[in-house]
């Protein structure tokens, strides 16, 4: 059986989420789930193919990967660039 499903959460931060408590988030729903579903499911990012999805698990029972983490802390900083104050140049 295939599963599709969306799942948006109003947070009321004042600011963009972070990689890591975005992690804690999906980490949270997908625990719910998997007791709603009476399942234990394992939770990969998207791949141009299967094989290469499955390299790439976003979390285990107990902690986040870390390849997972710093590749959203990349998309992170492309969407929520952080600037330092300095006209003319973006921190990094």
């Amino acid at each position: 059986m295939k599963m599709n499903f969306m799942i948006e959460k109003k947070m009321g931060w004042k600011s963009a989420i972070t990689p890591e408590e975005l992690l804690h988030l999906f980490r949270e729903i997908s625990h719910n789930l998997d007791c709603m579903l009476k399942t234990k499911k394992q939770w990969y990012e998207q791949g141009s193919s299967r094989k290469q999805a499955l390299k790439n698990q976003v979390f285990s029972d107990t902690a986040f990967s870390e390849k997972t983490l710093l590749r959203w802390g990349k998309e992170y900083q492309k969407d929520y660039p952080y600037w330092g104050g300095d006209m003319g140049r973006r921190a990094r």
